[in-house]
C-alpha cells in the first residue's frame, strides 16, 4: 500500500484551498458586476437611459441661468430665460410647441403652425410661417432659452459615436444639484485634436439618478494657439423644472404682451390681441368640397366668421340659427371654422341637420391667430376688413342681432 507524503497532502489541501478560494472570488466579481449593471453605473448606459428619458419627454416647464464665453471674452456672460413647452404630436420634424422668454424681453414662440421671434429692446416680434420658413424653425430649436439635451438630444448625446476611439467617456464624481444626486458625465470629443488648431470639445452632464433627465449641461471647445490655449463654453443649469404639460391655449400669439407689435417678414401687422377696430387678420383654408381660399378673397364684403367646436352644446346650437341668419342676410358672407372638423365630420353634422353653410375644415391655426379661447365664437368684419364685433357662447337666435 502506498500511502502519500507530508508534503503531497499539504500540496493537495493547498490546492484545494487555492480553489474554494478563486471561487469565491470569480462569484464575488460576478455579483459585483451584475450590482453595478443594475445600478447603472456604467456611464455609456447612463448615457443612453439619459437619452430616452428625453426623447420621451412629453412636455413641462423649467427656469434655466445660462453661462456664455466666446474665445474672444474675457469674462463669461450670463443670462436666464423661462421655457414652457408640449409635444406636437404626430410631428416628427418639429416635435414640440414652445415659449421661451429671454430675461431681456427677447424670446420666441413656437407653434403648430407659425413661429414668432420677440426682440426685447424695442417690443417687436417678426412672425414666420412654417410653410414657407423651415429653416427658420430648425433654427428656431437652437434658441439660446432652449435647454439642448430636451430640443436636440441627437445631437447633444452622440450616441452614435461613443464607440469611437476618439470619442472618449467618463465618470466625474457625483455632485448634486437642484436638491438631487446627479451622475456626473463627461464626453470628450478628440476628433479635431491633429489639426493645427488642436481643438478639444467637451460636453458634460449632471443626470438626475431618479428620473435621468439631465438638469445641467455644458460644451466647452479647447484651442491650442502656439503654447497657449483658449477656450469658449455654453453652460445650461436648470434652476427649475416640472414635466406637467402645459395646456395648448399658451402657445397661441394670445400668450405674447400686448406691447410686442407682431409683424409679418412681408410687413403685414398680426393684431395678437384682437380689438374691435383692429384688422382682421387674413388666412387660409380649405373650404369644405373645395379649394383653399383665403379672407382677402371676401374683399369688399362683410363677412361673418363662426367659429365651431364639434363636442360643444352651444356650437351644436348656433348652427341653425347661423344658417337662418345666413338666409336673411345675403349681403353678409357666413363662413364656419370647423375647429376640431375634417371633411367628414362637417359632411355629417351639415347633413343631420340641413346645413348648407360654407366651412372650412380642419380651422385651428384659424383659431389661434384669432385668439378664440371659447366657442362658439363670432367675429363680423366689415366691407374694409376691420372687426366691427367680437362675440363668444350663444343662448338664443336674438344672440346674433345685437
Amino acid at each position: 500500500m502506498i500511502t502519500p507524503s507530508n508534503n503531497e497532502s499539504f500540496t493537495k489541501i493547498r490546492i484545494s484551498n487555492f480553489e474554494k478560494f478563486a471561487a469565491v472570488l470569480l462569484c464575488a466579481i460576478f455579483l459585483l458586476s451584475v450590482n453595478l449593471s443594475v445600478a447603472g453605473d456604467d456611464p455609456k448606459a447612463i448615457l443612453k437611459k439619459s437619452f430616452n428619458a428625453c426623447i420621451n419627454l412629453q412636455g413641462g416647464n423649467f427656469r434655466m441661468e445660462i453661462s456664455k464665453k466666446s474665445f474672444n471674452d474675457v469674462n463669461t456672460k450670463n443670462s436666464s430665460s423661462e421655457c414652457k413647452f408640449s409635444g406636437a404630436e404626430g410631428d416628427s420634424t418639429f416635435p414640440f410647441k414652445f415659449y421661451v422668454k429671454m430675461n431681456n424681453g427677447d424670446g420666441t414662440l413656437c407653434t403648430s403652425n407659425d413661429l414668432v421671434q420677440l426682440k426685447g429692446s424695442d417690443s417687436t416680434g417678426v412672425v414666420y410661417s412654417r410653410s414657407s420658413n423651415q429653416s427658420m424653425y430648425r433654427g428656431a430649436y437652437q434658441s439660446e432659452g432652449l435647454f439642448p439635451p430636451f430640443f436636440q438630444p441627437q445631437v447633444v448625446f452622440s450616441l452614435d459615436r461613443l464607440e469611437q476611439t476618439t470619442f472618449i467617456v467618463r465618470q466625474g464624481k457625483d455632485e448634486e444639484a437642484l436638491g438631487k444626486p446627479c451622475y456626473n458625465i463627461k464626453l470628450i470629443d478628440l476628433i479635431r485634436a491633429s489639426f493645427p488648431d488642436g481643438q478639444r470639445q467637451e460636453k458634460t452632464f449632471l443626470i438626475d439618478k431618479q428620473t435621468f433627465l439631465p438638469v445641467s449641461y455644458s460644451e466647452k471647445s479647447i484651442m491650442k494657439l502656439n503654447n497657449d490655449s483658449a477656450y469658449k463654453q455654453t453652460g445650461y443649469q436648470l434652476t427649475e423644472i416640472s414635466t406637467s404639460i402645459p395646456h395648448d391655449s399658451l402657445f397661441t400669439f394670445k400668450s405674447i404682451p400686448p406691447q410686442y407689435l407682431l409683424r409679418s417678414i412681408l410687413g403685414n401687422i398680426y393684431h395678437h390681441h384682437l380689438k374691435i377696430g383692429n384688422t382682421a387678420p387674413d388666412f387660409k383654408g380649405k373650404l369644405l368640397g373645395k379649394d383653399s381660399i383665403s379672407l382677402r378673397s371676401y374683399a369688399g364684403k362683410k363677412v361673418m366668421l363662426f367659429f365651431f367646436y364639434r363636442f360643444s352644446y352651444p356650437s351644436l346650437k348656433a348652427l341653425n340659427a347661423m344658417q337662418q341668419f345666413q338666409n336673411e342676410n345675403k349681403d353678409v358672407e357666413v363662413l364656419l371654422i370647423g375647429i376640431d372638423a375634417g371633411e367628414s365630420d362637417l359632411n355629417a353634422i351639415f347633413s343631420k341637420r340641413n346645413i348648407s353653410l360654407k366651412a372650412i375644415e380642419n380651422g385651428q391655426a384659424i383659431a389661434d391667430k384669432y385668439f378664440i379661447s371659447a366657442v362658439p365664437a363670432f367675429i363680423s368684419i366689415d366691407e374694409k376688413g376691420i372687426v366691427k364685433k367680437i362675440e363668444s357662447g350663444f343662448g338664443t337666435d336674438a344672440d346674433l342681432r345685437h
